[in-house]
């Protein structure tokens, strides 16, 4: 077993960034000793985290000085006893709070990690927003090096958060192509499950229910498109989309009636959920690098899409991208992509996944983390 590293974030919840370091940590355990640090209770990933390679590790942190004083405690006892070589935190309240325990540890090399684009007020809560200031004013003195998943969050991060940019490396996210690819089972099942028949068009958006992820936006497309062709279907998929969230519902139903939507929450079964739809939209107002986009774009799923991040870079030209809020322009173009022939549906989909069969092959971003820990490494 090779030396040890150590992941922090906050808690296994499903998003992007956890997704993602799952991936990254069954890939890294085959070659270090791989430990992955929990600061806060919950998560509905957690067992796959415990089925990736990696040792796992929970904490309680808790906003209670007492019990957060305690909790940062036991983070320097945990680090001290792995004794890590690296220490790579995800998310702004891990990189403070990881990075400035491993700094006390004096780790020598301390990655953090930049995930979103958008870090203006008004798309942030008041936390997250001192955070992202906070950690750019003290991004000179904790981290060796930050990670960013994307160019357009690298310089706003620069610009408006001032963070140290000579420590900043861009390394996309990756994704296996060979594992993500369509299947008409996989969509039989989803459509299935809804009882939806052939002639029905099933328009989605994934995300948690998050101001940063646009489902007012969402929500007044989809209002479009419902006037141009009613054999659609709008689909809500993520943490937040159930009808416990009563904003959302409100919100849904001021724009369309009950029968035109669909609430399925957190999902597990991805694979059925690409290979249903008949078109994602991402009306996002922030996003870094949005696995969501780059999945679909695996699955051969027709996108329509807000220019926000590293969009522009990841979709390379392939389809238009529209200004959030362009709500009745992306609703112009979907509905385009809902009346295409199989034809011009497949052409539009091969585009899409050799995309990121060309650009964010799994295996080469892996490499470039590994290389990049190695070389900091020999740089200490």
């Amino acid at each position: 077993m090779g030396s040890p590293v150590c992941f922090i974030i906050n808690k296994p919840s499903v998003g992007g960034a956890e997704i993602f370091l799952l991936n990254l940590g069954k890939y890294m355990s085959k070659e270090f000793d791989c430990h992955i640090i929990f600061l806060f209770p919950g998560g509905e990933m957690l067992d796959k985290f415990r089925e990736s390679g990696c040792k796992v590790h929970c904490l309680s942190f808790t906003w209670n000085p007492l019990g957060f004083l305690k909790q940062f405690k036991l983070l320097r006892a945990k680090i001290q006893e792995i004794k890590p070589e690296v220490v790579h935190t995800w998310l702004y309240i891990s990189d403070l709070i990881g990075g400035t325990a491993a700094s006390f540890e004096k780790v020598s090399r301390i990655f953090w990690s930049i995930r979103q684009s958008n870090i203006s007020f008004s798309q942030n809560k008041l936390h997250t927003f001192l955070f992202i200031r906070l950690c750019g004013l003290l991004s000179n003195h904790i981290p060796h090096k930050i990670i960013s998943c994307s160019n357009v969050a690298m310089m706003n991060h620069v610009n408006f958060a001032f963070y140290n940019k000579s420590k900043i490396e861009v390394i996309p996210n990756g994704y296996k192509t060979e594992e993500l690819m369509f299947s008409d089972s996989a969509r039989a099942a989803l459509r299935s499950e809804l009882n939806c028949t052939s002639k029905i068009k099933l328009v989605g958006i994934i995300g948690r229910y998050d101001i940063q992820k646009g489902f007012d936006n969402f929500i007044d497309v989809s209002s479009y498109i419902n006037v141009a062709n009613e054999n659609c279907l709008f689909v809500f998929i993520g943490s937040g989309c159930d009808i416990s969230n009563h904003e959302l519902v409100g919100q849904i139903e001021a724009k369309l009636s009950s029968e035109k939507y669909l609430l399925l929450g957190q999902r597990s079964d991805m694979k059925n959920v690409m290979c249903g739809l008949d078109l994602l939209l991402v009306t996002s107002r922030g996003e870094a690098f949005p696995n969501v986009l780059a999945e679909a774009m695996c699955y051969g799923l027709p996108v329509v899409t807000t220019n926000v991040g590293e969009i522009p870079i990841i979709l390379d030209g392939i389809c238009k991208i529209y200004n959030p809020g362009q709500n009745r322009e992306m609703a112009d173009a979907a509905i385009q992509i809902l009346d295409f022939t199989d034809e011009e549906k497949a052409t539009f989909s091969e585009k899409l996944r050799e995309r990121i069969h060309q650009r964010y092959e799994f295996e080469d971003v892996m490499k470039r983390f590994r290389n990049t820990y190695l070389l900091t490494s020999n740089q200490s």
